[in-house]
């Protein structure tokens, strides 16, 4: 995964994850290392992340994705949510 600015220009990157089928990982971004600077009045620091896949020859179900924002002083969620990706998606398929 990569973390996008307001720019377009890579502010974070995740390492390559492999997702089996029926499975489930957790990438994380760390605050401190989003490349960004905050919002001063907030601290607030807006980011776009994006998903890259290579889907193995198999049938594709819809991707389900959830985000958490975690207050790392308190261990609290600040923030949560999740979408279901159902649109078309382009595939490259892994030889």
């Amino acid at each position: 995964m990569k973390a996008y600015d307001k720019y377009g220009d890579v502010i974070g990157e995740s390492d390559v994850v492999e997702i089996l089928q029926n499975q489930f990982r957790t990438v994380r971004f760390n605050y401190e290392d989003l490349r960004i600077a905050s919002e001063p009045d907030s601290g607030r620091k807006q980011v776009r992340i994006r998903m890259f896949s290579i889907i193995d020859r198999a049938p594709v179900a819809p991707v389900l994705t959830s985000f958490e924002a975690v207050d790392k002083s308190t261990g609290r969620t600040a923030l949560a949510g999740h979408q279901c990706l159902q649109r078309r998606l382009r595939y490259a398929y892994a030889d």
